[in-house]
């Protein structure tokens, strides 16, 4: 009685089984082929890297078999630097050579430069204006030629006289316009201008080197050597001292120098103004 009661539920558990055994064959059937089913299984250990590439070789030509191989570096062809180019197109490479390229500048000319103008001018030095001003385009004025011809007789003046007296036509003495002589003037040796003396001799290594004489030598020496020291010490004190005012006086004459180059352009300056001024008025 109980198989009877039970038994449309062992019917119908029987029948996904079955179903479940029908599947099962179509997805085999359905799954693809292993395409490595062949092939040893692969242990890597141990192998060197000519090895290992003949070991993979089979898996890779089973894996890829319409691959084409792939050729070694040492087997390809050199690249030829000068026939490639890093820029892609033709407008890049001309913008590169366009930042690249230097701007047209004209090489500087220092000696008339604004900068060194400005800079003499700074230091009250006179500047040169022909050289730092352009060449003027006006055609300079050529004065014809009033050399007399040697026919040409002249009439004796009293200056023609005075001239053929002797003695008179000498290098030191002068004719003014009247025809008076003048007494001969001194000659003048040199530039005029008085060459600053020499500095006095003074060894500052020696000087250095005796004042660096320490406590310790000072008690070493004997008397003899210390009366020979403090002498030594007092004619270079003597010494410098002259070396300092030579100096200083150079310095206060440099001043004085530098006071009256500036007086000089003030009063140049002053007197182009003045000039430029009346030209304007008129």
């Amino acid at each position: 009685g109980e198989d009877e009661d039970f038994g449309d539920f062992d019917e119908a558990d029987s029948t996904p089984l079955a179903s479940d055994q029908q599947q099962q064959p179509s997805i085999s059937q359905s799954a693809p082929p292993d395409a490595l089913a062949g092939l040893p299984s692969l242990n890597l250990s141990g192998l060197t890297k000519e090895q290992t590439q003949e070991a993979i070789a089979p898996y890779i030509n089973a894996l890829f078999p319409n691959s084409e191989p792939v050729t070694p570096i040492k087997d390809l062809p050199p690249i030829d630097p000068s026939k490639t180019s890093p820029f892609l197109s033709d407008r890049s490479l001309s913008l590169w050579q366009q930042l690249v390229s230097p701007p047209p500048m004209q090489p500087p000319n220092w000696t008339r430069s604004r900068i060194r103008r400005l800079f003499l001018v700074s230091l009250g030095v006179p500047v040169d204006l022909d050289e730092i001003l352009p060449p003027s385009k006006q055609k300079r004025l050529v004065l014809p030629n009033i050399n007399l011809p040697s026919g040409t007789p002249r009439a004796s003046t009293a200056l023609d006289r005075l001239k053929d007296q002797a003695g008179i036509n000498s290098s030191t003495t002068s004719i003014d316009s009247k025809g008076a002589t003048k007494p001969p003037k001194p000659k003048r040796t040199g530039t005029g201008l008085k060459a600053p003396a020499p500095p006095p001799d003074f060894d500052t290594n020696a000087a250095a080197l005796l004042c660096s004489t320490t406590e310790q030598a000072l008690f070493v020496y004997s008397d003899a050597e210390l009366k020979d020291h403090v002498f030594t010490l007092e004619v270079l004190n003597k010494t410098a001292s002259e070396v300092l005012e030579y100096w200083l006086l150079r310095k206060d004459e440099g001043v004085k120098e530098k006071e009256a180059l500036e007086g000089v352009i003030e009063n140049l300056v002053g007197f182009v103004k003045g000039r430029r001024e009346g030209g304007s008025k008129k």
